[in-house]
C-alpha cells in the first residue's frame, strides 16, 4: 500500500499493491510538488489496511500522523526524509536555530 498526494483521490488496485492518492494542494508549480494535507484520510487509510509496518518520509505533518497512528494501532513506524532538514533551510541569519531544529528531527 502506497499513499501519495495527487490531483485527486482515488485508489488504483493492481495485482499485489493498492495506491492511494489523496487530493493535495500544488506548492511548487516548477517541481509539481503537492503538500499532502488531508491527515484523516491518512488516518482512515491505515486504519482500513492495518499494514505491517508505516514507513512515512515526511518530517512534517505527515510524519507526525504516521508516529500518531502508528503508536494507537501498535504499528512500527519508520520515518526518513530526502533533504538535508534542518541543514536545508537554516543559513545565514537563521543559524541560531539549528540546535532547536536538530532536536525536533531526532524528537521525530
Amino acid at each position: 500500500m502506497l499513499v501519495i498526494p495527487g490531483a485527486r483521490t482515488e485508489v488504483v488496485n493492481s495485482e499485489r499493491s493498492r495506491i492511494y492518492s489523496i487530493r493535495s494542494p500544488v506548492v511548487s508549480r516548477s517541481s509539481r510538488y503537492r503538500a499532502l494535507l488531508n491527515l484523516r484520510a491518512i488516518d482512515e487509510i491505515i486504519e482500513r489496511e492495518r499494514p505491517d509496518i508505516i514507513e512515512s518520509g515526511d518530517p512534517y505533518q505527515v510524519g507526525w500522523k504516521a508516529v500518531s497512528v502508528g503508536r494507537s494501532l501498535r504499528i512500527p513506524v519508520v520515518g526518513f526524509y530526502h533533504s538535508h532538514f534542518p541543514e536545508a533551510y537554516l543559513r545565514g541569519p537563521a543559524r541560531f536555530l539549528f540546535a532547536a531544529a536538530q532536536k525536533y528531527v531526532r524528537k521525530l
